[in-house]
């Protein structure tokens, strides 16, 4: 057996205490979301506080690491990644592919040149991200979409309230009430031109905050 050393994440709806709690140390500081615990490239367990990781030792020996039937079904990689997840906010939405499009959109993204951290990648590697979530504290987790009529609703909320960049998007969920129109309605705002994007957020938030007032 090994012992790990595992690395933080440092996202912004991270609480500043509950890891360095679990772990016995001081607080970082900074927002500490998630602790990864696995072989992930981006981020590795390092084995015995030292320099080589688990990924190191994945790759030396997967048969011996992970199982001959594991090794050959995932391609010699450790098939997981244990995350204790520490949220003080609300999460960003998350959309999370299947195995043939987070193959086919990472290598299109690599050979596109683009660098691990460009913020125009949508694919930090080619796995797919089936989750399980197992709740230690109160935590609310929300999978899936609005039906159309609902999100028609609320977005003809909005637009009242002031956010009439948003307009188009509710008349097309009101046009085709369908699932995927809803599908559509979230590319299309995902997909927002650049230029105009910040000014949507701040109308869709300044909405918000009207009807939170009301």
């Amino acid at each position: 057996m090994y012992r790990l050393t595992n690395t933080t994440q440092h996202y912004a709806w991270g609480s500043p205490s509950a890891i360095s709690d679990l772990l016995g140390r001081e607080p970082s500081g900074e927002p500490e979301a998630e602790l990864w615990m696995g072989a992930h490239p981006s981020a590795p367990s390092r084995i015995d506080g030292g320099e080589a990781t688990l990924l190191d030792f994945v790759s030396a020996d997967p048969v011996g690491m992970l199982g001959s039937q594991v090794a050959a079904r995932f391609k010699n990689r450790l098939p997981f990644l244990l995350k204790v997840l520490s949220a003080a906010k609300a999460l960003s939405i998350q959309t999370h592919p299947t195995r043939a499009q987070a193959e086919a959109g990472y290598a299109a993204e690599q050979e596109r040149g683009l660098a691990p951290k460009d913020p125009n990648r949508n694919y930090a590697d080619d796995w797919p991200k089936p989750e399980i979530l197992m709740a230690l504290t109160d935590f609310e987790a929300l999978a899936g979409c609005r039906d159309a009529e609902d999100a028609e609703q609320v977005l003809a909320e909005l637009v009242s309230l002031g956010a009439d960049a948003l307009e188009p998007v509710r008349a097309s969920l009101a046009a085709a009430p369908e699932a995927a129109t809803v599908a559509a309605a979230i590319g299309r705002l995902l997909e927002w031109p650049a230029d105009t994007r910040a000014a949507l957020v701040a109308g869709a938030v300044e909405a918000c905050g009207a009807g939170v007032e009301k």
